[in-house]
């Protein structure tokens, strides 16, 4: 658990530093960009490569690289997994060429099917771009498998800083002159660019770890077989997942000029807490439990488990309640300049209170997933995803009917909260009860609608009069908040005895 845990802060450390730049390149876009037809272009473009990888299936293979693959290096049999490290190199470079071709000469008509509220001189420009974005789909396909291998060798590190520079290419390109006069052609080559060099890096650190890359005919053999089969018995449950992202925009793309890109900026910044979740706890989780179970210990992978679990439910909860409570001045102070005005702030801003609440429905699913990949309980996971999914574009459907664009976010909520609660009610046959976890949580939860309460009554009573929307009292704001909502959740998860505090500061200082 110790090992795990210094992992565990060194990645946070990281990951929290690369989403301070993140963040600030994601807000020098969004002051150029602003809530526009340019803006909902891009950010449903950039969106589709990641998208089109899942949905055909080629992204299920890196929880079930990652899983295997540290299975067969904790067994010390690494020159069976290089050997099939490049058996599926091969098979994935002839599948990315296939899909690059067909994605270019098929654009228009896979934008019309996306995007089908995009019409005249809008869907023109995204046809125009995705000349330039869909061929980021090849590097990606690499990109991520990349991703995998490396965590299955518990190299953690190097594939979360290296990313870094994609963001570097994207602010190099806006202080370039415009391409045909428009930001959105710097951004759109600025993406390609960065990432054939993230390929790059990415291949040159897996040949000195002792990768091979060549072109051969393909062999499948004993390890491979087993990848494959394994990301065949999930493919359905990523489709479904898929085809519900797809939906999101597909609804969206409806309700004209913003609603793509209020989506989009909304979501910008809760994702910083999914980011770094998903960067230092889920891959780091997969592999380590893999290898627990790979030893037949039972209660050690138990115990990482809901501490883990546990513990990011006790982190995530002040960071809703701020974000809930102070909606409105969080996203003036990151979005509120440039070409973002007032309206595009009220916009994002109906989704925001969603997206915030559904920071703990995506821990509710994400930590679970990991136990069932790494358990290699994948027909399970297929079977749970996909019903859940199928209902959520079900719901996006219902929602937005009735309440708009921004229910797209009201339904993520409503389907990852119940797509955790389903594993974890599963999760009981693999590690068994949670037992005095669930109580430690359901507290956990009372605390922070208690502080809920106090904060908002604080804000409507004392702070009100003292808000204006200048830069320097917003920042002011926040931060005084953000210390009293922390003390008030610290000091109630102390009186009900669920103050994780210690552990995760001796866990930082490890």
């Amino acid at each position: 658990m110790s090992k795990t845990s210094k992992i565990f802060s060194k990645l946070f450390l990281i990951v929290l530093f690369i989403k301070v730049f993140d963040v600030f390149k994601n807000l020098v876009i969004a002051s150029l960009l602003g809530v526009s037809s340019n803006a909902d272009i891009y950010t449903a473009l950039i969106s589709i490569p990641d998208s089109l990888i899942v949905i055909l299936g080629l992204d299920t293979i890196r929880g079930v690289v990652n899983s295997e693959y540290a299975h067969f290096n904790t067994l010390g049999k690494k020159e069976e997994m290089w050997r099939s490290f490049n058996n599926l190199f091969n098979i994935l470079f002839l599948i990315a060429i296939v899909v690059v071709c067909a994605v270019i000469l098929f654009n228009n008509f896979i934008i019309s099917i996306l995007l089908p509220g995009f019409d005249g001189l809008k869907k023109e420009k995204a046809v125009e771009i995705s000349y330039i974005i869909f061929p980021i789909i090849f590097l990606k396909i690499f990109i991520g498998y990349f991703h995998s291998v490396y965590n299955a060798v518990k190299n953690f590190y190097f594939p979360v800083i290296a990313p870094v520079v994609v963001g570097i290419a994207l602010l190099i390109s806006i202080l370039l002159p415009y391409y045909n006069n428009d930001v959105i052609f710097n951004l759109s080559f600025a993406n390609l660019g960065g990432n054939v060099i993230l390929f790059l890096l990415m291949t040159g650190g897996l040949i000195r770890l002792g990768a091979t890359l060549r072109i051969q005919k393909i062999k499948v053999d004993e390890v491979t077989l087993k990848v494959l089969k394994g990301s065949l018995s999930i493919l359905i449950l990523v489709i479904c997942n898929q085809l519900y992202l797809f939906s999101k925009n597909y609804f969206a793309s409806f309700y004209g000029e913003g609603a793509i890109s209020s989506l989009h900026y909304s979501g910008t910044i809760t994702s910083v807490i999914v980011s770094i979740v998903f960067a230092t706890f889920f891959t780091v989780l997969i592999s380590d439990l893999s290898s627990i179970f790979s030893n037949e210990q039972k209660v050690k992978a138990r115990r990482l488990f809901l501490n883990t679990f546990s513990s990011l439910i006790f982190i995530v909860i002040p960071v809703i309640v701020l974000f809930i409570v102070y909606d409105k001045e969080i996203l003036s102070l990151v979005y509120l300049r440039g070409n973002f005005t007032q309206a595009g702030i009220e916009m994002t801003l109906k989704p925001f209170f969603w997206d915030a609440l559904s920071l703990l429905t995506f821990i509710l699913y994400i930590i679970p997933t990991t136990l069932y990949l790494a358990r290699k309980e994948y027909l399970l996971l297929t079977k749970i995803g996909s019903i859940v999914y199928l209902s959520g574009i079900l719901l996006n459907y219902l929602l937005t009917g009735y309440f708009g664009y921004y229910a797209i976010s009201m339904s993520a909520f409503f389907t990852t909260g119940l797509y955790g609660i389903v594993l974890l009610f599963y999760s009981r046959k693999i590690i068994g009860r949670l037992g005095i976890y669930a109580n430690h949580i359901i507290l956990i939860i009372i605390s922070g609608l208690l502080t809920f309460s106090i904060i908002l009554l604080l804000k409507n009573y004392l702070f009100q009069q003292f808000i204006s929307f200048g830069f320097w009292n917003l920042l002011f704001v926040i931060i005084i908040n953000s210390l009293i909502t922390l003390s008030v959740f610290f000091g109630i998860t102390y009186i009900f005895k669920v103050n994780f505090t210690s552990r995760l500061l001796k866990s930082l200082k490890k």
